[in-house]
């Protein structure tokens, strides 16, 4: 990653409302390279312990569910650049949540996919309003995400329908997690 596009988005990063992952998207298993505060409070876990690996620890044991063939659709895919899903995650201390996941690829001016920014909430128990506050930072930060994007020649191809309200989806994850427990 260039040294002013690796500074960008740890500033980026850094100030992003949000929970905030990036992972260099042509490194095998796609380990994490920068997460924010955000994502170490939603996680319980130190940035230390994150860097350097793939997402996927949160989910420990429970890898059959819909979410993460959804996922692996989008990144096998090369004609989707945003997803949005909901996976079960646990948090570092073992309690269990849903995880509203959005995922966006960053391209570089070759349209070669070089990194994968994702933002995560923990929809488990969240109210109306607290998902409407969400979809709020969400759609600032990737408008911001999106510019320093453009400012080093990168490209993310984000949709806001992709950022709409996910009522439905998170619905149906609750039901997953209150069956579950």
């Amino acid at each position: 990653m260039s040294g002013s596009l690796q500074t960008s988005l740890a500033r980026f990063a850094e100030g992003a409302r949000v929970a905030v992952t990036i992972a260099e998207a042509n490194v095998p298993d796609l380990p994490l390279n920068l997460v924010n505060p955000r994502f170490c409070e939603l996680s319980g876990y130190e940035s230390d312990e994150l860097v350097g690996q793939n997402c996927r620890l949160l989910q420990r044991d429970v890898r059959d569910q819909p979410g993460r063939q959804e996922i692996r659709r989008f990144l096998d895919d090369p004609e989707l650049q945003s997803i949005r899903t909901t996976l079960m995650n646990f948090k570092k201390d073992g309690s269990p949540f849903v995880n509203l996941v959005l995922m966006n690829k960053l391209a570089d001016a070759r349209g070669r996919v070089r990194f994968i920014f994702a933002s995560q909430f923990d929809v488990t128990k969240i109210a109306d309003h607290e998902m409407a506050n969400h979809e709020e930072m969400l759609a600032d930060d990737v408008r911001r995400m999106g510019a320093i994007a453009r400012e080093h020649h990168h490209m993310m191809n984000t949709t806001f329908d992709t950022i709409a309200n996910s009522m439905a989806q998170i619905a149906k994850s609750r039901m997953a997690l209150d069956e579950s427990g």
